[in-house]
């Protein structure tokens, strides 16, 4: 097999790894959007109208702690999601690229073997 036709089947195997969305994937990044979004909007937050009703600062720094530690929870459920979905489709992506892989190999074994048998005649 010559330079060029080996440079050309690399650069077909890498289009055919790209095109099959092996690395190209929009769903992981819609589920993180989604997450973001809904983490947001479930963020606890002192609404003006609360301040009226508290009357001494004490009150005022005990509902900001309790807003700090419900959002901080917030926050770690949120992290933990995150990370189950990037685990989620990291997994997914090995096991492409493995399926992908051993196509390649099998794809390029019967190459050789055609090249390997037109110099034997």
């Amino acid at each position: 097999m010559s330079k060029e036709e080996s440079l050309r089947l690399q650069q077909q195997t890498q289009n055919r790894l790209l095109g099959k969305n092996l690395l190209n994937s929009v769903q992981p990044m819609r589920e993180l959007l989604e997450l973001n979004l809904k983490t947001l909007q479930n963020f606890s937050y002192m609404k003006p109208e609360q301040l009226k009703d508290l009357n001494r600062p004490e009150e005022i720094l005990d509902r900001n702690v309790s807003l700090l530690f419900d959002n901080g929870h917030k926050a770690i459920d949120y992290f933990e999601e995150a990370f189950h979905i990037l685990e989620k489709h990291l997994f997914e992506l090995k096991e492409e690229a493995a399926r992908q892989t051993k196509k390649e190999i099998k794809r390029t074994t019967r190459v050789l073997q055609k090249g390997l048998k037109k110099r034997a005649h």
